[in-house]
């Protein structure tokens, strides 16, 4: 394949059949017109000067800040299991103190 080619393969309902379901295109593009359009772009302005350092803080941060998240969140789903399984043992030993056989 080219630049500008494309092939593929579609699918279809069976209450909806396509004849055709392969392609094979090619964009035929105006080379010319495409050049004149270039020409006329404009830089685009720096608004603020990135060094690497910046980048790799703000990643370390991000990723600090994604792990802080999921820790806290793994700790409340365990307290919160904790809790479900210390209420289901009261609920135990209360039925079982409570029930007629118990007396």
């Amino acid at each position: 394949m080219s630049s500008g080619e494309f092939v593929g393969i579609v699918a279809d309902n069976p209450d909806t059949k396509i004849k055709l379901k392969m392609f094979h295109i090619e964009i035929q593009n105006d080379h010319e017109a495409i050049a004149k359009e270039e020409h006329q772009y404009r830089e685009t302005p720096i608004v603020t000067k990135v060094v690497a350092q910046e980048i790799q803080d703000n990643y370390d941060l991000i990723k600090s800040e994604g792990l802080h998240i999921i820790r806290t969140e793994l700790k409340a789903i365990k307290v919160e299991q904790d809790v479900n399984a210390y209420e289901s043992r009261s609920e135990v030993k209360w039925e079982e103190k409570n029930s007629p056989n118990s007396i």
